[in-house]
């Protein structure tokens, strides 16, 4: 292969490089943002305004957080879902619709800063 043909090759692929390097850093954006799916690319999008969870007393909507009373079934539900599937690859995305009354207790629910100087590191070898 001569020479011009196969610098004409490598700047091919740098190019190809680049503009996958500039898609991949991008901020990657939901499919509840775009009706697009940020893994396939794919545009039939189906939206769970509701997603449903059995409980005691029936059906509640599915949430990130729900206190239990031992009568009553369901007394306190926060973070309800909603869900985002692509019909083409079946990703599905999940959404809080509130976050507002959802309570970090430090067991259950912890919160965590990504602001803060150091993360902890797990006591293994193995990192």
């Amino acid at each position: 292969m001569p020479d011009d043909a196969r610098f004409a090759a490598l700047e091919a692929t740098v190019t190809e490089l680049r503009e996958e390097l500039t898609r991949l850093r991008a901020p990657r954006r939901s499919m509840r943002e775009t009706y697009r799916c940020s893994s396939c690319g794919g545009t039939k999008i189906l939206h769970f305004t509701h997603v449903k969870d059995m409980a005691h007393n029936g059906m509640v909507d599915l949430a990130l957080q729900k206190q239990f009373s031992t009568w009553w079934g369901v007394k306190n539900m926060a973070g309800a879902l909603e869900a985002f599937a692509c019909k083409s690859c079946r990703l599905v995305e999940w959404n809080a619709i509130s976050l507002d009354e959802v309570v970090a207790d430090g067991t259950e629910v912890i919160e965590l800063d990504g602001s803060s100087a150091e993360r902890p590191v797990a006591p293994t070898p193995y990192r």
